[in-house]
């Protein structure tokens, strides 16, 4: 009798985003680039995106002039693996 199998496999999809943002005439390089710290670990804690990220943002004096995404449609690269293969008990 032919055996079962149970493959487990993990696909990583990766999606290029840029984002044109508007520093305030009134904010030193050093102050925008902490607020672009502190803005992208509280995406990262809520796995935002880049919407998200603008968003927050915003919240800290900092306009989007643009915005680009290609989520969910064109992934610009995928990973494919197997990652686990047992007996099917």
């Amino acid at each position: 009798m032919a055996q079962k199998v149970i493959i487990q496999t993990e696909t990583r999809l990766r999606f290029d985003e840029k984002i044109t943002v508007v520093q305030p005439n009134n904010m030193d390089d050093d102050t925008f680039e902490a607020l672009l710290e502190k803005a992208e670990t509280k995406a990262f804690h809520f796995d935002g995106d880049v919407r998200d990220l603008a968003s927050i943002l915003k919240d800290y004096g900092i306009e989007t002039d643009e915005l680009a995404t290609s989520f969910p449609e064109s992934p610009s690269t995928a990973d494919f693996e197997i990652v686990d293969v047992r007996d099917k008990k």
